[in-house]
């Protein structure tokens, strides 16, 4: 963490210093109270899709017990690709013997959420702010890819044989293999 509030800050004094410091100082308070209403609100919002996710798959964990793994995710949420998150499935594995190879894919699949929802975001923003589109198209291709390698098992079995002639990620091809239904 500390690590990377240092490269964070040597990104804030790389730029340019004098434009960042320019742009806090006129910062339109008025929209504060909105922010601050939105984020709990978007909070909210992403626990009911984890919980309607479970649930879906025959999970069913206590509502407070549930919000507290939920949000625990969020503190190794700086990990690169929060990556960290996994660790929900740790607790649900170690606190309700919920297996790993059930959470794990929900967990991805909330990624792939995030992703359809930046790309919503990235469209409109290039229609209201004319931002390079290459960007967006290239997000979508790699978007497309990755639903089509979860959407047919036939695509999938293919990648996962391709994935087990590497050494390295040979040893979760099994995991894989049976979380893929989930």
């Amino acid at each position: 963490i500390i690590f990377a509030i240092v490269i964070y800050a040597i990104f804030f004094m790389m730029s340019d210093f004098s434009i960042v410091y320019d742009k806090i100082l006129n910062f339109n308070t008025t929209y504060l109270p909105i922010i601050l209403l939105l984020i709990p609100i978007s909070w909210l919002i992403l626990y009911l899709r984890w919980d309607l996710l479970l649930k879906h798959n025959d999970v069913n964990i206590p509502i407070q017990k549930n919000m507290e793994i939920y949000f625990s995710g969020f503190a190794l949420s700086i990990t690169p690709g929060k990556i960290g998150e996994l660790l929900k499935s740790q607790f649900l594995k170690t606190k309700f013997g919920v297996p790993r190879k059930i959470t794990a894919p929900l967990i991805i699949v909330e990624k792939i959420y995030h992703l359809i929802g930046l790309i919503i975001m990235s469209i409109l923003g290039v229609y209201y702010f004319d931002i390079s589109s290459y960007i967006i198209i290239g997000a979508t291709i790699f978007l497309g890819l990755g639903l089509l390698l979860l959407s047919s098992k036939k695509v999938f079995n293919k990648f996962l044989h391709f994935i087990n002639t590497i050494k390295f990620l040979s040893k979760w091809t099994v995991s894989l293999s049976e979380s893929y239904d989930v």
